[in-house]
């Protein structure tokens, strides 16, 4: 079953030996991967991409990035084998605060009417596959990605600040 609280926001960033492995380039059916394409080397190491994470355990296990079902994962603060490294999870709802609603995806996609609606009033929802009976986060305002940013930089900031005031 579903479960909202299984969702996180992270912050992902690359250590610079991952720019010294071919593994970076991953690309399936002429589509790009790579969580860092098109990322120059100083932001995708200071300030990396935000993507979404289902936890399960101690594993985040990458939405956005994961060519199939759970194949790409972090645990906090240790780098995978591909030199990447989760360094900031915030709950799902920490950002996106309106309850979740789920739908079914083939009725949302036979219907205009409802997908509109859907797309006027939401910031997020829950399509259910009744065919692969599986669940997806679809969200439709990308403002709380820019937010999960803002708040992992201002979290490095202030301890970068702390400490030099010592």
């Amino acid at each position: 079953m579903f479960s909202i609280d299984e969702y996180y926001l992270g912050v992902i960033v690359a250590e610079p030996s991952r720019y010294d492995k071919t593994s970076k380039n991953r690309y399936y059916q002429g589509y790009s991967f790579d969580s860092f394409y098109n990322i120059p080397l100083p932001l995708a190491i200071s300030i990396g991409v935000v993507t979404l994470l289902h936890k399960i355990e101690n594993r985040y296990y990458d939405e956005y990035y994961s060519i199939y079902k759970n194949e790409l994962y972090y645990e906090q603060n240790a780098s995978n084998s591909l030199g990447i490294m989760l360094v900031y999870a915030k709950p799902f709802q920490d950002y996106y605060k309106e309850e979740p609603i789920i739908y079914e995806q083939e009725e949302l996609e036979n219907s205009y009417k409802k997908m509109e609606e859907v797309f006027n009033n939401h910031s997020y929802y829950i399509t259910h596959d009744k065919t692969t009976k599986s669940y997806a986060i679809v969200q439709l305002d990308m403002e709380p990605m820019k937010l999960v940013t803002r708040d992992y930089v201002l979290e490095q900031t202030n301890g970068f600040t702390h400490q030099k005031k010592r």
